[in-house]
């Protein structure tokens, strides 16, 4: 039924083209537009909005599998800090009021979480510290750390039937969406 509404929608626009938009002298040079059972089909199908919806959510579910995989992508982050502060000093044989005492902090890290549930970060830390503390050796301290995490949850998330469920869905949907596409196109 729909097939047929289309074919009289299109051969009433190609009447209606051909009667209105062309004078005697353009259809003199030119024969007659042809328009094969095919090519009206083909036009219909390509000018069907809810056939080109039915694309686009395809296009869309794929998205979602992307963005399921993306959560095992690894990845960086950095930061810095700074922070200074004055203590007043209780002891009488510290020759000064106030201790001061400047720091500066910066980390950089990487992190990557697998399908098993394992959570890993490698992160690099440096602390730099400068005081007028007459008690204290190294002006300025220095301390560097590097750090190596590895988590792997017990119950809660584990395995990767359990941390692969988004993407499976994902994929799933873009099944149906591809099968919805087609059926649209076949209607």
């Amino acid at each position: 039924m729909k097939k047929r509404l289309i074919l009289w929608m299109l051969a009433g626009l190609w009447l209606h083209g051909s009667v209105s938009g062309a004078g005697p002298e353009d259809t003199a040079f030119s024969g007659p537009p042809v328009l094969t059972l095919r090519e009206a089909l083909l036009r219909g199908i390509e000018n069907n909005l809810d056939i080109r919806v039915k694309k686009l959510d395809g296009d869309l579910a794929e998205q979602y599998v992307i963005l399921g995989e993306s959560s095992f992508d690894p990845v960086m982050d950095a930061s810095a800090a700074l922070s200074e502060g004055e203590t007043p000093t209780a002891v009488s044989s510290y020759s000064l009021d106030l201790g001061k005492e400047r720091r500066r902090e910066a980390t950089a890290g990487i992190s990557k979480r697998f399908t098993p549930g394992t959570r890993a970060r490698l992160s690099a830390r440096t602390n730099r510290v400068s005081t007028n503390n007459t008690t204290t050796d190294l002006r300025p301290e220095y301390r560097d750390y590097l750090l190596l995490e590895v988590t792997q949850p017990l119950l809660k998330d584990f395995g990767p039937s359990v941390n692969t469920a988004e993407i499976r869905i994902a994929e799933n949907q873009k099944q149906q969406a591809e099968f919805l596409y087609l059926a649209q196109m076949n209607d």
